[in-house]
């Protein structure tokens, strides 16, 4: 940093020299400066250099440069901690956070910028121990900032849009349907004209502070999505005097940090023709500014804070300044603390008189949803909003019902208040409520706000509806207590049943697989509702079921058929989760390793070592492995020739042959299940034996390296190229796994009978791939070898080769199903 100081000196230096009379910065005339309304509590020291900060929740994340960022709990401004620092791949300049909720669970994300490495995004919803997300960030040519717009629905996508420096605007959108967040599959492009530094977005219209060209404004409301689009149109430039480094919106308004030039004011009531309206000269360099109740706070570089009362954004009146050595960046709390980096002072936190004003109401809720509950009552059920959009909890709720659409405000005002609604919680916990004396056989329309503690009320929700039935005979509430599980697991089936006679059905049954199951009453009557339930094992396979009640009258009632449960004889969970080192991201290709739930109908019985040349050549005419040796495993071997060593190995063991070869391409092999001979395993069943009740990226520990750098856990389990000297070694040479196997990471890989394809979605049983080729050539084969990298031999790794490919890396083992 000191020869960047000097940089900046010896600059200064010659602009003085060239023009005798220039003022420093915009100090144009000598006069007292105001005592700042916002005072200085604390200056925490910080072991880096300093770039910027957000807020969130009671902490502060700071961007420091290259010790990545760091984590202080500000829960107490006057004596703020330091309770992690954060390394990244890269130095980082710049961060903002934000509160997300894809698939109903709570996220709190910080996106670091690394400059020409994008963003990155890490996991701080527990601050105290923040990871980074894997298989997020982006791609980038410069980026110096971002700016996040969270969309009024959690469940949709979200934008990021990168100012990235002579490149433009890049805008990513989320994937609202990934488990994690962090990951931004789909972008656009808006080129700008010079150096983007920072941007702001309102209404569809980004404000880009540039370098060199000063305020540009983009229309970003139509965003044609690809790697190749750049339609977006560059609607307005204007130049400010000095160099645009920063931009904040506030109403018609947009205020640029401006370098030496202080603060520039833009009308930007009409986006299309900004107009420059004023400049306050300030000291120092101005790096950054945020925007809150009237205030301009601007970081200056060797000048501190300086405190703008923007009341009047024609006629900014400098309100105070808190001097700090090399201020770089601003960030805000609600409660009204002011959060100000500084390269070398560290954090300083500074007080204003009071929190800063609420002007933001509870979000709106998008997901009300109405279900009747019999003749007379409908439930009503929704995931509550945040005080402030996403944030904290709100203080109460309305619903509201009618017998018309409730669509706009004048249906709102007209339509009834229900009664007993809870206090909103919250906002990833369902909340419920159920509204009675309704009238049969009639529609009723239900929507929902939310009022915060300062009486903001949140945007009207979607209107639901539901229909009460007629009084008679029906069922609600019917299913299965899970949609999967195993032949030692017992499941339940429930209805609820509705009568107005109350007579005892002569018929209450569950239908599995065509064949009725009489159940138990367990509470209530016909009238208001009685709860019947059957609980019974389930024999190996892919169940469906309906429910089926007679009174007795003539009233036959049969709810459609479902699907379910999936039963079988052992379960686990195939693929690997997004955090595991090497782990091959989910988005449609065949090697994909998305998590999901398997079921295996039947025991196997495995070879305990990959098949042995000795072993072959017992049985096969010729050895076509590479490195030769009775006790090295063989390979080399093409599919259908490790298919034909499979059924010769049947016949030597007086077993039934799993194949039937009609001729020599895989095409031409088919496979019977009810066969109890040797045959190649399914990739489910190779994953399962060589888990062996494992979770991790090895049987016996988790990956730490993916490449051919030790990895102590596989060096103990097999052999790879790390530890392999470019060859095969004789079977059995590492440690088993928790079922005696060998082997199964590493050493060669091994055939199996899968044709390539991305996996089914789970819960799904004994799962064997397609039927025929689809996705081309190629057959899987899993656990890496002597050549490959740790991350390749993963439990959880899959790879594919042409059937009728020699490798002298690939093998097989062999099992056989035990019926």
């Amino acid at each position: 940093m000191t020869s960047t100081r000097a940089r900046r000196w010896t600059m200064i230096a010659l602009v003085v020299a060239a023009i005798p009379f220039a003022t420093d910065c915009g100090k144009e005339d000598l006069y007292t400066i105001p005592e700042s309304p916002f005072t200085l509590v604390s200056r925490l020291p910080l072991p880096s250099l300093n770039m910027d900060v957000a807020v969130l929740d009671g902490y502060a994340f700071v961007a420091a440069n290259q010790a990545g960022f760091h984590v202080v709990d500000i829960s107490d401004p006057a004596n703020p901690i330091l309770v992690d620092t954060i390394n990244t791949p890269k130095a980082v300049d710049d961060i903002e956070v934000m509160r997300i909720f894809p698939q109903r669970t709570l996220w709190d994300v910080a996106l670091i910028v690394e400059g020409t490495e994008g963003i990155r995004a890490f996991d701080i919803t527990d601050p105290l121990n923040a990871e980074i997300l894997p298989a997020t960030g982006s791609t980038a040519i410069d980026v110096n900032s971002v700016f996040i717009e969270l969309p009024p629905d959690p469940d949709e996508s979200h934008a990021v849009y990168q100012a990235e420096g002579w490149k433009g605007v890049r805008v990513l959108f989320s994937d609202p349907d990934a488990t994690a967040p962090g990951s931004y599959p789909n972008e656009s492009w808006a080129y700008t004209l010079g150096n983007a530094k920072d941007i702001s977005v309102k209404d569809g219209w980004g404000f880009v502070a540039d370098d060199q060209m000063g305020l540009t404004v983009m229309d970003l409301r139509v965003l044609p999505i690809g790697p190749d689009e750049t339609t977006a149109r560059v609607a307005a430039n204007i130049d400010t005097p000095g160099n645009a480094l920063s931009i904040e919106i506030e109403g018609d308004y947009a205020f640029v940090a401006d370098k030496r030039q202080g603060m520039s004011v833009f009308d930007i009531s009409n986006p299309e023709a900004p107009v420059r309206v004023t400049r306050m000269p300030l000291d120092g360099w101005c790096l950054d500014i945020e925007l809150r109740d009237g205030y301009a706070f601007i970081a200056g570089d060797d000048a501190g804070l300086h405190i703008v009362d923007i009341t009047s954004p024609t006629h900014p009146v400098l309100a105070g300044q808190v001097s700090s050595s090399n201020a770089t960046g601003v960030g805000l709390s609600p409660e009204g603390l002011v959060l100000v980096t500084d390269e070398d002072d560290g954090l300083l936190i500074l007080q204003g008189p009071g929190p800063f004003i609420d002007r933001t109401p509870p979000g709106q809720v998008f997901n009300l949803f109405a279900e009747p509950r019999g003749p007379w009552s409908v439930e009503l059920s929704w995931y509550p909003t945040g005080d402030d959009g996403y944030l904290g909890e709100a203080q109460s709720v309305e619903i509201r019902y009618a017998e018309a659409p409730i669509a706009d405000e004048t249906a709102w005002d007209a339509a009834t208040p229900m009664t007993g609604l809870p206090v909103p919680g919250a906002i990833d916990v369902l909340q419920v409520a159920t509204l009675f004396d309704l009238t049969p056989d009639s529609e009723y329309h239900f929507a929902i706000k939310l009022t915060d503690d300062t009486g903001l009320v949140s945007p009207l929700s979607p209107g639901v509806s539901a229909a009460t039935p007629i009084p008679g005979t029906y069922v609600l509430d019917f299913g299965v207590s899970a949609d999967w599980g195993l032949t030692s697991e017992l499941f339940t089936f429930e209805a609820t049943y509705f009568d107005d006679a109350l007579a005892e059905p002569i018929a209450h049954d569950v239908v599995i697989d065509g064949d009725p199951h009489d159940m138990d009453r367990i509470s209530g009557d016909n009238f208001s509702g009685a709860l019947y339930r059957l609980t019974l094992a389930l024999p190996v396979g892919e169940h469906e079921f309906s429910f089926y009640f007679d009174d007795g009258d003539g009233n036959v009632v049969q709810t459609r058929i479902l699907d379910g449960p999936v039963v079988g004889e052992a379960a686990f969970t195939m693929g690997s989760p997004p955090e595991e080192p090497g782990h091959n991201p989910d988005d449609g290709d065949i090697q994909d390793e998305p998590l999901h739930t398997v079921l295996l109908g039947h025991e196997l019985i495995a070879g305990e070592r990959e098949v042995l040349q000795s072993e072959w050549e017992e049985l096969m005419a010729g050895n076509p492995s590479t490195f030769v040796g009775g006790d090295l495993p063989v390979e080399g071997v093409t599919w259908v020739e490790a298919v034909q060593y499979c059924n010769a190995l049947s016949t030597e063991d007086g077993l039934t042959h799993a194949y039937t070869i009609a001729g020599g391409n895989a095409e031409d092999v088919t496979w019977d299940r009810d066969a109890d001979g040797w045959r190649l395993p399914t990739e489910a069943e190779w994953e399962y034996l060589c888990r062996a009740g494992s979770e991790t990226g090895f049987h016996n520990g988790p990956i730490t390296e993916t490449s051919c750098a030790l990895d102590a856990v596989l060096d103990a389990s097999g052999w790879y190229c790390g530890n392999s000297g470019n060859t095969t070694h004789d079977g059995g040479g590492k440690i088993a796994n928790g079922e005696g196997l060998l082997d199964t990471h590493g050493n060669v890989m091994e055939w199996c009978w899968d044709w390539a394809a991305p996996y089914e979605e789970g819960p799904i049983l004994d799962p064997e791939g397609p039927a025929d080729p689809d996705h081309g050539y190629a057959k899987a084969v899993r656990g890496g070898s002597w050549f490959h990298e740790a991350g390749d031999c993963r439990s959880a790794s899959r790879a594919y080769n042409v059937p009728d490919s020699r490798q002298d890396f690939v093998g097989l083992r062999v099992l056989r199903t035990q019926f």
